[in-house]
């Protein structure tokens, strides 16, 4: 049972950093995007990749609102 256990933590572990991974994709798109590196379509197609490299997490729960 305490196998069991270890697997769940260490899956619930591994997900929050990927989450957190993500969100740091997201905030660099955004920043470059607001610092004029990046054109609101480069920044979509970006995007989408994340979206894409994420799987089964929602992307737009992660850190707010997706707003740019």
């Amino acid at each position: 049972m305490s196998f069991t256990a270890t697997t769940i933590s260490e899956h619930i572990r591994n997900e929050g950093k990927i989450e957190g991974k993500i969100e740091g994709k997201i905030e660099m798109l955004k920043s470059l995007l607001h610092k004029g590196m990046l054109t609101k379509e480069q920044f979509k197609e970006m995007l989408e990749a994340i979206k894409l490299q994420a799987g089964k997490i929602d992307i737009n729960t992660l850190n707010g609102n997706m707003e740019i």
